[in-house]
């Protein structure tokens, strides 16, 4: 509930106090970085923790910080005045229960099989809520998503990549994770300093892409950013029991590190250009609810992958293996089908954006950061 607050209205700032053009990507540049960058290090400095102190402490770390952004904050945001509004409850409620309910489906279908009826009847009402929630953002004065901002095609196509980008994404860091500790036998703490390849590439050319947008063009740049991140995926998909750190994982990360470094800020700038100044916070509540829902959507989906192949896998055992090699192989083989299916979601990413999405070159901007508007920041 704090992050579904405060991370909307961080980016509603900056869409709201920097003009569309060079400026504003360059603010999304930093945000981008910080974003990325924060949530790369983040595994990193939680096996630190798990491995010197104790797993609590990545929960209680957060209270400090928190404190600290309390009392700092209001020393560099001002606050914006109150409007009055109505809350879309409706809408809210059957956006969270239809997602919530997609993605049991997929983790009861991933534990009890496809045809459990629990699963299926996940999926069946998961679809009448969603229904209804788009049923009910047509008819409400004030709609928790407004359904304008997808009737532009290249605004919609941008959320539609993002969704799928988020989507096959996400499960690296569930499934690498578990590579590392449960195959490759690392600790926490160097499971966590095994992704600074991907920290450090995914922060420094998150910083670059700024520059490199004015002269190449934000579709390019997403373009040549998908194709590492395909390949990572590519890649991690051949994993077996026998792959080393540096012969199958540090490559990938890598790759991962530089494909989303280059797609995330034009694919952010692409989802608010043109943007109605009234719409700037509903199309940043956007962009964030879709980083969300990909993220828990996208892991369900690739934990279903992974236990459809690991039961398969388990029909049809190897030969001639003890349990435990029994047991790496098992897990490997599920965990390999996640990458490949994750390499699709990327590829379908990247179809999005070739077929739907339309840029332009940014010119540089000629005048000053207009003030925001009321409606603009209550919204």
């Amino acid at each position: 509930m704090g992050g579904a607050f405060a991370s909307p209205a961080v980016l509603a700032l900056i869409v709201t106090s920097f003009p569309e053009g060079r400026e504003r990507t360059r603010a999304l540049g930093i945000y981008m970085g910080v974003i990325t960058g924060g949530s790369s290090l983040g595994l990193v400095l939680g096996g630190v923790i798990t491995e010197w102190l104790s797993w609590r402490w990545v929960l209680f770390i957060n209270v400090p910080i928190g404190l600290a952004v309390v009392a700092i904050a209001p020393l560099f945001v001002g606050e914006t005045p109150r409007l009055p509004g109505r809350f879309d409850l409706a809408g809210a409620l059957t956006a969270t229960a239809g997602v919530t309910a997609l993605v049991y489906g997929f983790i009861r279908a991933a534990a009890d099989g496809w045809g459990d009826p629990l699963a299926l009847a996940a999926f069946g009402a998961a679809a009448v809520l969603l229904t209804l929630f788009v049923v009910t953002e047509t008819r409400a004065r004030q709609p928790i998503t407004r359904l304008r901002l997808f009737t532009d095609v290249s605004r919609a196509g941008s959320f539609i990549a993002r969704l799928l980008l988020i989507a096959g994404m996400f499960g690296v860091f569930f499934f690498l994770t578990q590579f590392l500790q449960k195959i490759m036998g690392f600790s926490p703490l160097r499971a966590g300093v095994a992704f600074l390849p991907m920290t450090f590439a995914l922060f420094g050319v998150s910083r670059m892409a700024p520059r490199l947008m004015p002269r190449l063009g934000a579709k390019p740049l997403m373009i040549a950013g998908m194709l590492p991140a395909i390949a990572s995926m590519a890649w991690l998909s051949r994993v077996t029991p026998a792959t080393g750190y540096w012969s199958g994982i540090f490559g990938p990360m890598l790759l991962i590190g530089l494909g989303m470094g280059l797609v995330f800020v034009p694919l952010t700038t692409a989802s608010l250009a043109g943007v109605p100044a009234a719409d700037s916070g509903a199309a940043s509540g956007v962009v964030n609810m879709l980083q969300l829902v990909g993220g828990a959507l996208g892991l369900g989906v690739l934990v279903a992958v992974y236990g459809t192949a690991y039961t398969h896998a388990a029909s049809h055992p190897p030969a001639a293996l003890n349990p435990v090699a029994q047991s790496q192989y098992l897990v490997t083989y599920g965990i390999a089908a996640a990458f490949g299916f994750a390499a699709i979601l990327n590829v379908c990413s990247l179809l999005v954006i070739i077929t739907l999405i339309r840029t332009r070159k940014l010119a540089p901007a000629s005048v000053p950061a207009p003030r925001p508007r009321e409606e603009t920041v209550a919204s």
